[in-house]
């Protein structure tokens, strides 16, 4: 049955849930990376602008993710190639 309060509060969480599953490992993503680097997180957001608002955005996105893990284990494999700020800190 369509209708009705209790319908509409489960429909809404059924969205919820949804919308949690999708977005939490964005934002996941986001937060230290915005922390660590605005350059890294305005090129996540070009990233995310053109997959969502090109006709191509599935062929960008599968290229970004792949893009991605070659980097991700190439800094697994040889840690000093991961890019470092220079004087940001006290040395220890």
């Amino acid at each position: 049955r369509h209708g009705g309060v209790l319908w509409g509060a489960l429909t809404g969480l059924r969205y919820a849930r949804f919308c949690i599953g999708c977005s939490l490992p964005l934002c996941v993503l986001l937060f230290p990376v915005g922390v660590m680097s605005l350059t890294a997180m305005g090129l996540v957001t070009v990233l995310i602008l053109v997959e969502k608002t090109t006709p191509r955005g599935m062929t960008v996105a599968r290229l970004a993710g792949f893009a991605l893990v070659i980097a991700g284990a190439v800094v697994v494999l040889d840690p000093a190639l991961l890019p470092t700020q220079v004087g940001m800190g006290s040395a220890m």
